[in-house]
């Protein structure tokens, strides 16, 4: 394979390992997708209460990058750390959101950069944990 040949294979691949905008609307019921002027994507999760409703969303996501993850007025064990695998997240936003934990695991590469979380119940200590800008 000459040196161009390989040089165009990897720009595919690439090109396809991401697409720009949402998914259809029916690959990721009940969450929807906005898509802004600068194509900047945002997820947007709201009274989810079984954790294979965000695994079903996201193995439906895996082509996309989304710029935020908003989850809202949701109460689950965990959020699973399997959703960043195959799906790139810049940032992670909650609110009013009830969590036994954050996360099952610690996400591999989950490439988020940021999270923000307002009223978001810990069941451990019983109080609200307020987090904003965290770097991961």
């Amino acid at each position: 394979m000459s040196l161009r040949a390989g040089l165009i294979l990897c720009l595919a691949a690439v090109l396809v390992s991401a697409e720009r905008g949402c998914p259809y609307p029916e690959e990721i019921e009940p969450c929807t997708c906005l898509l802004d002027k600068t194509q900047n994507t945002t997820l947007i999760c709201s009274k989810v209460h079984d954790t294979q409703v965000l695994l079903k969303v996201f193995e439906n996501s895996r082509r996309y990058t989304y710029n935020w993850f908003v989850l809202m007025e949701s109460s689950l064990q965990y959020i699973p750390h399997q959703i960043f695998d195959d799906v790139k997240v810049n940032g992670l936003s909650m609110f009013n959101v009830t969590l036994r934990n954050l996360f099952d695991e610690v996400p591999r590469d989950a490439g988020i950069w940021q999270i923000w979380a307002e009223k978001v119940c810990d069941l451990f200590q019983l109080g609200y944990v307020f987090i904003f800008m965290v770097r991961l």
